[in-house]
């Protein structure tokens, strides 16, 4: 799942590679991306700067809290609307 906004071909890519580290629980590649595109500009950059050049899209909340709902949701009896 990504909390950017993307389109369907770079979301399906990106989750692939998301599993395939996570199932090898290697994340040298993520440190990686981590240290080149975000760590080294420490707070040269706004957040919301920061991840625009990082990723070429804005940061959206809406994906996120729509996992947080489905995950949570049922648990905690939350409504069935948008939180």
């Amino acid at each position: 799942m990504s909390f950017f906004a993307e389109g369907p071909s770079r979301e399906r890519a990106k989750t692939k590679e998301h599993a395939a580290l996570e199932a090898s629980y290697e994340f040298g590649t993520l440190r990686s991306w981590l240290r080149d595109n975000l760590y080294r500009h420490g707070s040269k950059f706004a957040p919301n700067d920061l991840v625009k050049r990082a990723i070429g899209a804005v940061m959206q909340m809406r994906p996120y809290l729509d996992y947080l709902h489905g995950k949570y949701g049922a648990l905690y009896r939350l409504p069935g609307g948008a939180i």
